[in-house]
């Protein structure tokens, strides 16, 4: 039996995003709310997959 790597990609935090995209992040969390943007919960913090950033603004560019 073949066994796969597990690859894990980078998660950010909301305010690492906020920062990155010029937007406060009540806008991020408002994302988050509305179901636009994915997040992980990790305890208390939120997480968003660098996947999930990158699929977001790509459906956004359209």
């Amino acid at each position: 039996m073949a066994v796969q790597s597990l690859r894990l990609g980078r998660f950010l935090s909301v305010a690492g995003i906020a920062q990155q995209l010029l937007v406060s992040t009540k806008t991020i969390r408002r994302w988050i709310a509305h179901g636009e943007l994915h997040v992980h919960r990790v305890g208390r913090q939120l997480r968003v997959a660098e996947e999930d950033l990158n699929a977001f603004l790509a459906a956004r560019r359209r």
